[in-house]
């Protein structure tokens, strides 16, 4: 039937449901806001895609700094075959990048 809604082809790649629960679960497991932002690439990369994952600590505290945490990847490219693939790796790199942080944060007591 025309106009009829069906469900998209399942694929063995991450989807937009994974990256939306991959995005909660990073902001949920560092406390952080986690924005996730798709642009056009600019002029000299007319067809493809710039995406910027970034975290924000402290968005509600008024009286100390708001630190920030951002990877960008231009997609299409070698490493990511969808458009769904590069974001979904960016939240990775970026769990990873906040868990670093966390860790050269942390003091550990002295033996």
């Amino acid at each position: 039937m025309k106009g009829e809604q069906q469900w998209r082809a399942s694929s063995t790649g991450p989807d937009w449901t994974d990256i939306a629960r991959t995005l909660r679960e990073v902001e949920r497991l560092h406390t952080v806001w986690v924005s996730l932002r798709i642009l056009n690439a600019g002029l000299r990369n007319s067809n493809g895609l710039r995406i910027i994952v970034s975290a924000f600590t402290n968005v509600l505290g008024a009286n100390q700094d708001t630190g920030v945490v951002s990877l960008m990847v231009e997609w299409p490219n070698l490493s990511n075959a969808t458009l769904e693939g590069a974001a979904y790796s960016l939240l990775i790199q970026l769990d990873h990048k906040l868990s670093e942080k966390l860790w050269e944060q942390t003091k550990l007591p002295e033996v």
